[in-house]
């Protein structure tokens, strides 16, 4: 696997939170630890105080759960204590939400349930990956690969391959792509990274891999169920393992 260069790893580094994009109970649990010691209370009761006593234990037990992923909401139950994280704002980066995955439906849902968290990542370092994008206004997704269709890739400027678990950076602001564009597909309701290939009757979604002789290209006339849902522009190598959204890098 290539390693992410040096200036990205001082640039970029990510996080898991958004309240924007959060679920509505989990911004209630979040309100509530403000006041309450939630570690002193019984679910039920945590349910009752957030107003929605016919949740179940299990449900806000997820939540909690979820805000501790986030690292917002930490719960001692044994010790009763809680403690509560506040996200740092820093103006230099930008918040890239990880949306998707190779099951989430057509064009990639952007509802709570699918939403990871966040990338966080330096403006700098993101101007300087959109300079070619005609000024456009640029709106960024990143999803997490899944397979090693693309292993033989060179992404960017910094020409990364693309490896499962990466998280590749899309502007889906950039839907009119050339040939030649890497690419985030939606085929039949399926996410697919893959280049962009023009011919004159049809297009080619086509995999670099260094066994490529396992993934034939995606042959796509332009009556199916077919869209381009933005252009790839990075990709940032998940050196922690974190589990994020998939997008498919399979034969298919």
């Amino acid at each position: 696997m290539s390693r992410l260069p040096e200036e990205l790893l001082t640039l970029m580094h990510w996080v898991l939170y958004n309240e924007s994009n959060m679920h509505h109970i989990q911004k209630k649990l979040l309100e509530l630890a403000k006041t309450n010691n939630l570690a002193e209370c019984t679910l039920r009761r945590t349910a009752e105080l957030i107003g929605d006593p016919d949740m179940s234990p299990g449900q806000i037990q997820h939540h909690l759960l979820q805000l501790e992923k986030r690292n917002l909401l930490f719960i001692n139950r044994k010790n009763k204590t809680q403690r509560l994280e506040s996200p740092v704002e820093d103006d230099r980066f930008v918040l890239v939400p990880i949306v998707g995955s190779a099951s989430c439906g057509p064009a990639l849902n952007y509802a709570d349930e699918y939403n990871e968290g966040l990338l966080r990542i330096s403006k700098q370092l993101l101007d300087r990956q959109s300079k070619q994008s005609n000024g456009n206004k640029h709106k960024y997704i990143a999803v997490r690969a899944d397979g090693d269709s693309m292993n033989n890739a060179s992404v960017g400027r910094f020409r990364q391959s693309i490896n499962s678990g990466d998280f590749v950076l899309v502007d889906i602001s950039q839907r009119c792509a050339e040939d030649g564009d890497y690419v985030l597909s939606i085929i039949g309701g399926v996410a697919n990274i893959k280049r962009l290939k023009k011919h004159e009757e049809y297009i080619s979604l086509e995999s670099e891999s260094f066994t490529p002789e396992r993934f034939p290209p995606i042959i796509v006339d332009q009556s199916e169920d077919y869209m381009i849902n933005g252009k790839v522009i990075a990709v940032y190598k998940n050196t922690s393992g974190q589990k994020g959204s998939i997008c498919h890098c399979r034969g298919s």
